[in-house]
């Protein structure tokens, strides 16, 4: 041993020096013969001598020891010096270390594995079927990797996991993707979790169950669409009928309960992938815009989405503690998130919550808050910003009317007032006329005076249909409190000083158009407030000399209660308006666009600007061709652009 040491360290090391020509490794080359340390010479001897007569017999039986689990057990030592020999003459080469174990023990090994579990994955797929060698290859894949762990090199492990990936999966991917839709129907989730990971280990080995997701989830959310069969309950104008659930909510909570089913499937079965969850992404957006309902209405899922929002937000949601109701908006702002026409989204929930705020029923300002919060973190601040106006709206209203109160007034009622920015709230203006109750009209003309003091330019415009007061009976034996709208206590109010009115004496006090003027006194009529000399309700048309008095026997269980206002439902015409208030803000918002593109441009073929067009609109809504072509034509007109002579090619001009 210390000859050894001693060759090593001196005399190698004398050869080295006297050659003055280091090579790289455990060798020189001196002028007459190469010299070797004494570990590598042993090494080369073994291997010149021994190793190459018997290798291939070595590296069988080496094979063969690895696929006897029992051996391995008892000789696992045994089994891994002898792999370990072939790395340990990788010395020999420096150049290529891994050369003798690469070629002589792992490339046959390899060979020898892919053989033997390609002929026993096409049998046990044959005798059993796709499910149960999915479990198979996962325990083969399993112990494959315990033994490369225990005998192979590690720089062998990847080409080791390839090649068995290669023979239990990539040669049956096809075949195990076929099973994908099946499983997905008879909700196979431990199948499909299996399959998942398997595939998974391949490359696009996930491709085709990330579609065959999509296009089942997309089916499956169409059928149940269908299935509800509202579409005539749906339509413009149409009443509700009582004790008939709102076919609104219906249709919304089916798109949620299927986004909420697969979205299970997604966290169960594939681990909630982002490839996974991006695919129901895409599912769920079909559904939502381009099943039956959506396709005959453009734009009827947003319109529907917001009435569930306001269903969700009035007081009237008695049933939804703070939690529930967080979440439920939680899930409404998720679906929000797939919606392509947003800005029809906006204009209706932006008119309910008007409503809500002016009419005080909204369940809770914190609820509202939260709603509002969701729809600005997906949709920016300028999508927000009129609903943000609106509230501070009511908060300022409160601030003024706090003042009001405090000067000394000796008003006839008590009054309050809402004073609202006018172009923040979708309010339609007064369709009608009105002469204003005296008792009225002297708290409208002293805070108009208030007001003007504080505010100098400004100029009050007052909504009567929106308005309205409480009013107390003295005629009857109990005393009721209702509320009432300002034409109905208008009519009311004249029964103060006439027991009976008639048609034609009320339509000139109050002054209202014939449409309202009817509603309004049919309304009074119906809740039995008024009596018009004949049992059952007025005829169509109401003469002008029939005369109408209090009802004397009006009885009520409760006390304090609310006159059913005219036309509470949502009407075609309100509907329709809404609709036309999208189609004109789109059309705004292109031609700014098309205006900006060309400013930055200066100079855009036809087709390039329609594309940036797109890109730039489809964040709110999914902005129509000939629309597009429209508002060019448009621009083109009011001299913001001009074509080229000869070409498709526009110019900016402004």
């Amino acid at each position: 041993h210390q000859l050894f040491s001693y060759l090593n360290g001196h005399w190698i090391r004398q050869k080295r020096n006297d050659s003055r020509s280091k090579l790289a490794g455990h060798f020189i080359q001196g002028t007459s013969a190469e010299v070797y340390e004494i570990y590598v010479l042993m090494l080369i001897t073994w291997k010149d001598r021994l190793f190459e007569q018997v290798k291939g017999t070595l590296t069988n039986g080496i094979i063969g020891l690895l696929t006897e689990e029992e051996f391995q057990k008892e000789h696992k030592s045994l089994v891994t010096g002898l792999v370990q020999s072939y790395v340990q003459l990788g010395a020999t080469n420096p150049n290529n270390r891994l050369e003798i174990y690469d070629q002589d023990f792992f490339t046959p090994f390899v060979a020898d594995s892919r053989a033997y579990y390609s002929r026993e994955s096409a049998a046990y797929i044959a005798q059993n079927g796709i499910s149960a060698y999915m479990k198979r290859a996962e325990e083969r894949i399993e112990e494959e990797e315990m033994r490369a762990k225990s005998y192979l090199d590690a720089s062998s492990y990847d080409k080791h996991k390839t090649a068995i990936d290669e023979v239990l999966l990539e040669s049956h991917k096809k075949r195990l993707q076929l099973e994908c839709e099946p499983m997905l129907r008879e909700e196979r989730w431990d199948d499909l979790s299996r399959m998942f990971r398997l595939l998974g280990r391949i490359t696009n080995g996930l491709d085709p169950m990330l579609q065959e997701l999509e296009k089942y989830v997309t089916n499956v959310g169409f059928s149940k669409v269908k299935a509800l069969n509202i579409d005539a309950a749906l339509k413009p104008g149409r009443r509700p009928v009582r004790g008939q659930p709102n076919p609104g909510k219906i249709y919304i909570e089916a798109l949620l309960a299927v986004h909420g089913q697969f979205s299970s499937v997604v966290k169960k079965a594939f681990n909630n992938d982002a490839l996974f969850v991006a695919a129901l992404d895409r599912a769920c957006r079909k559904i939502v815009n381009e099943n039956h309902i959506n396709k005959k209405s453009k734009g009827k899922s947003p319109e529907l989405l917001a009435k569930y929002c306001d269903i969700l937000l009035k007081k009237s949601n008695k049933h939804m503690d703070e939690t529930e109701l967080d979440a439920k908006l939680a899930q409404t702002i998720m679906v929000f998130k797939y919606v392509d026409d947003k800005d029809v989204f906006q204009k209706f929930y932006a008119r309910m919550l008007a409503k809500r705020l002016i009419h005080g029923t909204s369940a809770s300002d914190d609820a509202e808050k939260v709603m509002i919060a969701g729809l600005k973190e997906t949709s920016g601040f300028e999508y927000t910003s009129k609903l943000q106006r609106m509230f501070n709206d009511i908060q300022l209203s409160t601030e003024i009317n706090t003042k009001f109160s405090e000067e000394d007034k000796k008003l006839p009622v008590d009054f309050s007032i809402l004073v609202l920015t006018a172009g923040s709230w979708p309010l339609q203006t007064q369709s009608s006329n009105f002469n204003v109750p005296e008792e009225m009209e002297m708290c409208i003309s002293s805070f108009t005076q208030f007001y003007n003091s504080m505010h100098h330019g400004r100029k009050l415009n007052w909504i009567h249909h929106l308005s309205k007061g409480d009013v107390k009976t003295l005629y009857l034996k109990r005393r009721y409190e209702f509320q009432a709208t300002n034409y109905q206590i208008s009519m009311l109010a004249m029964f103060n000083n006439a027991d009976s009115i008639t048609t034609e004496e009320f339509k000139n006090t109050t002054g209202l158009a014939a449409t309202e003027f009817e509603r309004t006194l049919r309304s009074l009529v119906d809740c039995k407030l008024l009596s018009h000399g004949a049992k059952g309700p007025l005829p169509r048309e109401i003469p002008s000399t029939k005369t109408f008095e209090l009802n004397k026997r009006f009885a009520s269980k409760r006390v304090r209660f609310k006159i059913t206002a005219p036309m509470q439902t949502e009407t075609k015409g309100e509907n329709n308006h809404t609709r036309k208030l999208v189609e004109d803000d789109r059309r705004v918002y292109l031609q700014a666009a098309i205006v900006r593109i060309m400013k930055m441009r200066k100079v855009l073929t036809h087709n390039n600007l329609i594309k940036e067009v797109i890109q730039q609109a489809q964040k709110r809504f999914q902005p129509n061709i000939q629309l597009i072509k429209r508002c060019i034509e448009g621009l083109i007109e009011k001299e913001y652009l001009c074509r080229e002579d000869g070409t498709d090619k526009y110019k900016y001009l402004a």
